[in-house]
């Protein structure tokens, strides 16, 4: 009689991943929804205003606020004052856009919309609304107030002035 053939204990296939944590999966959902705004507003600024998304975020800012100083702008924005400065140059020659001293503070400038930059915000608004109102099409109306209400205290605990 032959001895028993010992045989190898079965290998271990690759460990399974980790479970991944709440906060990682938000951020990934986070990420790819950022993404999808983003190329959607940028499509929506470029093909109806001929701006970039960046100026389209200055634009916005400055129609909601009205005049006020540059460094604000780029606050708002989440952009740094020089790149705001190079699309405040960009939009001051399309005469989208003026610069006057701060009465408040002479130091600073103060920027505000031209009659001609409200009319092109004005017309570009409805289209980024329809953009919006599409974006979050699947969502009820309180699921729109609650994904607002969340997505501010986000906002507003890493850039308190932005919003």
């Amino acid at each position: 009689m032959s001895a028993p053939v010992a045989t190898a204990a079965p290998a271990e296939g690759p460990a399974a991943p980790a479970p991944a944590s709440t906060a990682g999966t938000t951020l990934w959902a986070l990420m790819l929804a950022g993404r999808l705004v983003t190329l959607d507003y940028d499509r929506v600024t470029t093909t109806h205003a001929e701006w970039s998304s960046n100026a389209g975020s200055v634009l916005g800012v400055l129609h909601q606020q009205g005049p006020v100083p540059a460094g604000t702008v780029a606050a708002r924005c989440g952009l740094r004052d020089s790149t705001v400065t190079g699309i405040l140059d960009k939009l001051s020659q399309q005469g989208l856009v003026s610069r006057c001293t701060d009465p408040r503070d002479r130091r600073r400038a103060s920027v505000s919309l031209t009659d001609a930059g409200r009319e092109r915000v004005a017309a570009v608004f409805p289209v980024l609304e329809r953009s919006a109102a599409q974006m979050t099409g699947s969502l009820t109306e309180d699921e729109q107030h609650q994904l607002h209400a969340l997505l501010t205290k986000i906002v507003r605990a890493r850039v308190p002035e932005a919003l």
